[in-house]
């Protein structure tokens, strides 16, 4: 049975806690692409297509360059 020493018992838990975060983002963003009315439905699917193949990649890139430059438009109504 291996035994770890100091370091790996706070890597491990890091890197579990990194990769839990990311998918709930991972998912977060997907669920907001398919959600998002305001997108041509041409435009959301691509973007849904990106995200769900390239992970946090894409999810990022979506997150960066299409909810925030909508979440700065004025609102309507």
């Amino acid at each position: 049975m291996p035994s770890f020493g100091p370091v790996e018992l706070l890597i491990i838990p890091l890197v579990l806690l990194v990769g839990v975060l990311g998918t709930i983002f991972w998912i977060l963003m997907l669920v907001d692409c398919l959600s998002d009315k305001t997108m041509p439905q041409e435009r959301r699917i691509g973007w849904a297509v990106a995200i769900a193949l390239s992970h946090l990649i894409g999810a990022t890139l979506y997150y960066f360059l299409q909810k925030k430059d909508r979440s700065l438009m004025p609102a309507r109504g």
